[in-house]
């Protein structure tokens, strides 16, 4: 045998073994961590958001925004067979302090649109589609662009339309969950 062929033998060797024993690489790894989150209140958080007080207050401890439009089958409610439309019930600002630009939709950062419309009923049947849309324009505003506050001090306004007059929905509530997502651009 000479030089050569033992040279070869050895490193088909080494590479043979090196793939049948692995590398001693790793693809994951699980270990634990301590991790400290804080948060703040819309005051002083990246993105605050206010209530118009009429239509919209502050409902539970964790500060959640309630939007009450009352009852349409009661003295209370918005016209029925009429649309309503009511602007700037919440003010939604930029508080990033770093003049981050902030993009402000309904539904998750990947998926983000101006407006949202749900269906509200009384129990039995829908009674109104209600659709939210998000303005940056200042008065009441239908677009359905999802805007973006480019810096500190940037506002939006969430605006709403109540059509009672012709129900879309099959199905109903008598409350709805809004879901506003901000993403950093």
């Amino acid at each position: 045998m000479n030089r050569r062929q033992a040279l070869i033998g050895i490193g088909s060797l080494a590479v043979g073994s090196g793939a049948a024993l692995g590398s001693g690489a790793f693809t994951s790894v699980e270990a634990d961590r301590t991790v400290t989150l804080q948060t703040a209140g819309d005051g002083s958080a990246y993105l605050q958001m206010d209530g118009d007080g009429e239509y919209v207050t502050t409902a539970g401890s964790d500060s959640t925004l309630g939007i009450d439009l009352g009852n349409v089958n009661q003295d209370d409610g918005f016209n029925k067979n009429a649309i309503t439309k009511v602007a700037e019930v919440v003010t939604i600002t930029n508080n990033s302090g770093d003049d981050s630009g902030i993009t402000v939709g309904f539904g998750g950062p990947d998926s983000q649109t101006g407006s949202q419309t749900v269906t509200i009923g009384d129990g039995t049947d829908p009674v109104a589609d209600v659709t939210f849309y998000i303005n940056t324009n200042g008065g009441y505003d239908e677009s359905t662009n999802t805007p973006t506050l480019s810096a500190n001090g940037d506002k939006a306004h969430l605006d709403v339309k109540v059509d009672t007059s012709t129900v879309d929905g099959s199905s109903s509530s008598e409350t709805a969950t809004l879901t506003l997502s901000a993403d950093t651009v």
